[in-house]
């Protein structure tokens, strides 16, 4: 139970006072050498690096895997370092701790975030099989993630660059009309190039910027009117638009959008997507966006 006497001595036999010792460790030493030279270093190497391979490549093709371990055998033999984006690595440790009782060790340096996992010669496939169904779930985790973020946001952003990519290369005229209502935001009611017209969402704001929610349907007709009001302003038709994008805040009320909807567009209606997001500006229910060709 004692240490050294002089800890801070420069003897090497201050490491002889290791106070209670293991006896049963102590006396595996002589069999774990003795197992130690009959497999030899080489094939000792290679068994570590096979299962180190094995699944750090399955891991390493996951979505947001950041692989922190050279492949290359001059480079690494049994150890791996894993790490996924938007995932702290001790948070990756405790979740594969949680659900498949696997233990790792989180390492977090200058530009390494990610858990270490080192197998042993005894490491069997089905549990290294395990560890890769961990990750997988990690990765899918994550990708649930983003997608209810882009889902939420009803891809406005995407659009919305995409936008101002093609314009900037265009020459482009600003489309205003007192009929709909002045834009709530630094965005334009529309804007016109050579061919295409591009109608900024409208809500169910009328002229002087009131939004009518006694029933869906008047919402959704005012949505309409300003989607057309924006629309003739450009000189162009209803005729005239072939692609549209529709955001409410309940998909259970995409029969009652289509009602409204139709009466605009009585022949060959334009392509048109709809998405629920989570809410909208001034508390709409439903926004429309258009895109129109001469």
């Amino acid at each position: 139970m004692l240490s050294a006497p002089n800890p801070e001595s420069d003897d090497i036999r201050k490491f002889e006072n290791l106070g209670t010792r293991n006896m049963a460790a102590e006396m595996a030493i002589g069999a774990a050498v003795d197992f130690h030279n009959v497999i030899g270093i080489k094939r000792k190497e290679a068994r570590l690096r096979y299962l180190k391979n094995h699944w750090l490549e399955k891991a390493s093709k996951l979505k947001g895997a950041v692989v922190c371990t050279s492949m290359k055998p001059q480079y690494s033999c049994a150890i791996g370092n894993i790490g996924f984006e938007g995932w702290k690595a001790n948070d990756i440790e405790g979740k594969l701790y949680e659900k498949q009782k696997i233990h790792v060790t989180s390492i977090i340096l200058e530009k390494i975030n990610g858990i270490r996992v080192t197998p042993s010669v005894y490491t069997n496939m089905y549990d290294l099989n395990l560890l890769v169904k961990g990750l997988t779930d990690i990765s899918e985790q994550n990708l649930q993630q983003l997608e209810n973020k882009l889902k939420n946001i009803g891809l406005g952003i995407c659009l919305s660059l995409m936008l101002v990519a093609f314009v900037t290369k265009n020459k482009h005229e600003v489309i205003f009309t007192k009929l709909a209502p002045t834009p709530i935001g630094p965005y334009s009611q529309a804007i016109k190039t050579d061919d295409m017209l591009y109608v900024s969402g409208q809500i169910g704001l009328n002229a002087q910027g009131k939004l009518d929610s006694t029933s869906f349907e008047v919402e959704c007709k005012q949505v309409m009117e300003n989607v057309k009001a924006v629309v003739e302003a450009s000189g162009l038709k209803m005729s005239n638009i072939v692609k549209s994008t529709i955001y409410t805040t309940d998909l259970k009320k995409f029969s009652q959008i289509n009602d409204v909807y139709k009466t605009y567009f009585p022949n060959n209606p334009p392509a048109r997507e709809t998405v629920q997001v989570s809410a909208l500006p001034k508390g709409a229910h439903v926004e429309i966006s258009v895109i129109a060709e001469k």
